[in-house]
């Protein structure tokens, strides 16, 4: 029960890193999770979007046993390895240990998002754990996606993250996840080095991401000391319901930018013309051509930059698609690491 996965290794050369603007907000992932009169399985995708002149591949690891007490090296630092590890298809860029996108052996998908908050000041320049890697240790350990949501977050709070998130500088951001399985999905947002939170994503639900803080009042996890620390900053007054985004992103304020806009309402509208089609049967749960076909549109979308070609020296450089049925039945993921000076869509 493991996945197909089909890629093309992108490298092209551009101008010197080290004049580029400020990088555009960019990545988009999606998911609509099956069951609840939504799909028969759960649909995933994304588009990575990265620096054009870096390489980005598509890489198959086998499960693992490891040795007691064996450490892993990762992009930046080493961390304990643990003794059984499932086997992944990873979307990453070249240069780096961790993912941009990936799906395990069990049938979990996932991919992150960068993002920023009031704390991102704390990230430095000490390296730790990159976002990416996050994503890979999370694919790589856990057998469902909540089981992964648990496996990235004690990480994130065990280890950090922070460290240069591009080969030839010191770009460095924290991090947002959507993990999924065949039953359900979790947004994962990050503060800080340490700080977070988790949204479930219910059967039949669909819910996208695009590099800002998302998750409002639904908060269904936290870390520790992360409301107290709410309350001491003036960003939340400890009454009612904790929002996350109005807190750790606009330090308690009404803000403009606590609006959904961009990128991010355009995957919004994708998904209720989803479930539009849902609803008067043009869409039904079982066409898996259909549910791929869509998912592939609303990844090609260049109108809106859900899909770019070079900006600024980025751009979209990979991208997945996934159908995680029931674990009796087979999965689908379909990839690409494209030519950054391609002209052909994102998927």
């Amino acid at each position: 029960n493991f996945c197909l996965y089909l890629g093309a290794v992108h490298a092209c050369m551009q101008a010197d890193s080290s004049r580029r603007p400020p990088p555009p907000r960019s990545c988009d992932t999606f998911v609509y999770v099956a069951g609840g009169g939504g799909p028969a399985a759960t649909v995933f995708g994304k588009n990575a979007d990265r620096p054009s002149d870096e390489a980005h591949e598509v890489m198959h690891c086998p499960a693992a046993s490891h040795a007691p007490g064996s450490m892993l090296r990762c992009t930046h630092i080493e961390i304990p390895q643990v003794e059984r590890t499932h086997a992944v298809v990873l979307s990453k860029p070249a240069w780096m240990w961790g993912c941009e996108i990936g799906a395990n052996a069990c049938g979990v998908v996932g991919g992150n998002e960068a993002v920023s908050s009031l704390l991102a000041h704390e990230l430095g320049e000490e390296p730790r754990l990159l976002g990416m890697d996050l994503l890979r240790l999370a694919l790589e350990r856990g057998a469902t996606a909540r089981a992964a949501v648990g496996h990235l977050t004690s990480l994130l709070e065990e280890h950090g993250q922070g460290g240069a998130c591009e080969e030839d500088g010191d770009w460095t951001y924290e991090n947002g996840f959507l993990l999924a399985d065949a039953g359900e999905a979790f947004v994962v947002e990050t503060a800080g080095t340490r700080h977070w939170a988790v949204e479930r994503v219910p059967p039949g639900a669909g819910r996208n991401i695009s590099n800002g803080l998302s998750i409002r009042t639904g908060v269904e996890s936290c870390s520790a000391g992360l409301k107290e620390l709410c309350v001491a900053k003036g960003w939340w007054d400890g009454e009612g319901p904790f929002d996350w985004k109005r807190s750790v992103g606009a330090g308690g304020r009404a803000h403009a930018k606590l609006d959904v806009r961009g990128r991010e309402r355009a995957g919004a509208d994708h998904l209720a013309a989803a479930a539009g089609r849902v609803s008067d049967g043009s869409l039904p749960a079982g066409d898996v051509a259909g549910w791929l076909g869509w998912m592939a549109g609303v990844l090609r979308d260049e109108e809106s930059g859900i899909c770019f070609r070079s900006t600024h020296g980025f751009m979209s450089t990979g991208s997945q698609i996934s159908w995680r049925p029931p674990r009796d039945r087979l999965g689908l993921s379909e990839g690409t690491a494209r030519r950054g000076c391609s002209e052909l869509p994102c998927l």
